[in-house]
């Protein structure tokens, strides 16, 4: 009887998943105890089952991934379709967990992988592992597992990450304040725990801490300006409006902002408040920022000497055009000249491809001529100029033609 059985069952074996599904359902419509009895089976393992495919579904897809994310760790990089493949990948991985379609251990060994890879950190997708690993926490204790994992970097960015995790999953603020006063270095880690006192409603020592954040962090403090700065427009403080607007103003300078501080400072001192911004820009290396402040304070003279040093550099060809436009009614022969001498070193040295650009000038030079000093003389004796020069460029007359008319 026993050798009947292993028969059939060796017979049974050499079936393929096709073939015995066909077998059972054949059996099943003749047999109904046997139906029965199949789809209580079914129904006992139906967990099982899940289970085993959702592991075989995942096993494949981290063997896939975790494959090319060692090979772009040994050479810094790699294809991006396999970039793409492990994007995939994690993204169905970590599906599977929130889906709770994946036990314990198996996220476990998720994370573990995950880590093994993230410390190498050479691939590019250590932000990617990162986000993987933080999607699939649900509980204190996967948390918890994560910031052990994490301890064992070297990276701030990681022991930040510890940090907010405290803060922020655990809630754990005894924890978080104690990590954290003792890194504060940049205003970055000061605004950290701005936030975190300002989410608490104890706006007094969010206060205290950008401002000692202001004065002691190293690195970006706008953050922490901005924060000031808010607080004081709510509370409509002019005064300390002002000395963040200008504070700001000085950590990133632009045009708009000078002016917008400008017409508020009507509230205040007007004159100190002009010197301060003069102050901050003389600082600045931001040499067209200067011609903006000074063209809109009507300082034209030192204008046109930025206008000179664009004029003398190939690199800032577009900001002449552009600056040497604006003073052309204010000082009308001093940009003609510039601009003559420029058509006459493009025709010296028969560039043709910059015949396009003797064009845009000449067109500037004849609107001066004819609109702002009115000598119409002048311009016929400069196209009478340039035609001798430049009998042997057909080209070169086309294009003066081409302005005459």
């Amino acid at each position: 009887m026993k050798k009947e059985k292993n028969i059939e069952k060796n017979i049974l074996e050499n079936f393929t998943k096709e073939q015995l599904a066909r077998i059972i359902n054949k059996v099943s419509a003749k047999n109904e105890s046997f139906k029965q009895e199949i789809g209580d089976y079914i129904n006992k393992k139906r967990a099982h089952f899940e289970y085993t495919n959702n592991y075989s579904e995942y096993s494949r897809l981290w063997d896939e991934a975790e494959e090319i994310i060692s090979k772009f760790n040994e050479y810094g990089g790699g294809p991006e379709d396999e970039e793409e493949i492990v994007y995939g990948n994690l993204s169905r991985i970590v599906d599977l967990f929130k889906n709770n379609k994946l036990d314990k251990n198996t996220k476990i060994d998720f994370i573990n992988g995950c880590f093994e890879q993230y410390y190498y950190g050479n691939s590019g997708f250590e932000d990617l592992l990162r986000d993987s690993i933080f999607d699939v926490c649900t509980t204190k204790e996967d948390w918890l597992f994560v910031i052990e994992k994490l301890k064992k970097s070297l990276s701030n960015y990681d022991a930040e990450c510890v940090m907010n995790i405290y803060k922020d999953k655990l809630k754990d603020d005894k924890t978080y304040l104690k990590l954290r006063m003792v890194k504060l270095n940049f205003g970055t880690d000061y605004y950290n725990l701005v936030e975190y006192y300002y989410k608490k409603r104890d706006i007094e020592k969010a206060i205290a801490i950008a401002k000692e954040g202001i004065e002691k962090g190293a690195g970006r403090i706008i953050d922490l300006i901005e924060f000031l700065l808010k607080f004081y427009t709510e509370n409509k403080d002019y005064k300390n409006i002002i000395k963040y607007k200008i504070m700001l103003f000085k950590e990133r300078p632009s045009f708009e902002d000078y002016v917008k501080i400008i017409k508020f400072s009507s509230h205040l001192d007007k004159k100190e408040v002009i010197n301060e911004l003069n102050m901050i820009i003389n600082n600045s290396r931001d040499e067209e920022l200067r011609a903006e402040v000074n063209y809109f304070n009507g300082n034209y003279q030192q204008v046109l000497e930025y206008v000179k040093s664009c004029c003398k550099s190939f690199f800032y060809q577009e900001k002449f055009k552009e600056w040497a436009q604006k003073l052309e009614s204010i000082y009308p022969k001093y940009i003609l000249r510039m601009y003559i001498e420029r058509v006459k070193y493009i025709l010296k040295f028969k560039i043709s491809k910059e015949y396009t650009v003797a064009e845009y000038y000449l067109q500037r030079i004849k609107l001066i001529y004819f609109d702002i000093i009115d000598d119409k003389k002048e311009w016929s004796n400069l196209l009478g100029s340039l035609n001798r020069d430049s009998v042997k460029l057909p080209s070169f007359q086309r294009m003066l033609k081409s302005i005459e008319e």
